[in-house]
């Protein structure tokens, strides 16, 4: 099938080398951004969002630092869930796929579809903080289901980076 032969591109250690590479560059942007902030908390970091966290947000922080963190959800928010999508995905293919049924892969694909929805509403809020009132419940909700999602990629994904560096040096 298709998939399979995504699945097997991703599982390539030279592409998960260069992924790991782009989430390390990623994740050290990421990290720097939320360091401008006022709080140097972002929306993103919340564990479970709520309507006052945004608008604790948007109060606590001038327009300069909203405008920075509307342009970082355009672009290292934008390429990130690609990249841990890549990541998690060719991990799971290539290191457990003896055991795990292929369509678990479809996991991080959903975890991606949660925060790039999760991104939309947040870079929709930085334009227009008018649309808060109207957008705020499915802004919570993508962004919770993606916390959610998030909990075995976080536990999961540094045993299965250990597995294939195991196999790798075997």
């Amino acid at each position: 099938m298709y998939y399979e032969k995504i699945l097997n591109f991703l599982g390539d250690w030279r592409v998960q080398s260069w992924l790991l590479v782009a989430g390390i560059v990623l994740m050290g942007s990421l990290i720097y951004r939320t360091r401008q902030l006022a709080d140097h908390t972002s929306l993103d970091e919340e564990k479970w969002l709520t309507r006052a966290d945004i608008d604790r947000f948007f109060n606590d922080n001038n327009a300069d630092q909203i405008r920075c963190y509307a342009l970082s959800e355009c672009t290292l928010d934008l390429a990130f869930p690609f990249v841990y999508t890549g990541l998690l995905c060719g991990l799971m293919f290539s290191t457990c796929s003896c055991w795990l049924p292929k369509w678990a892969c479809f996991a991080p694909v959903l975890l991606m579809i949660c925060d790039l929805l999760e991104n939309t509403h947040f870079v929709a809020f930085c334009w227009n903080q008018s649309l808060i009132a109207t957008y705020y419940g499915s802004a919570c909700f993508f962004h919770n289901v993606k916390c959610i999602l998030s909990i075995p990629a976080y536990v999961g994904g540094p045993v299965m980076i250990a597995i294939r560096a195991w196999m790798m040096w075997k």
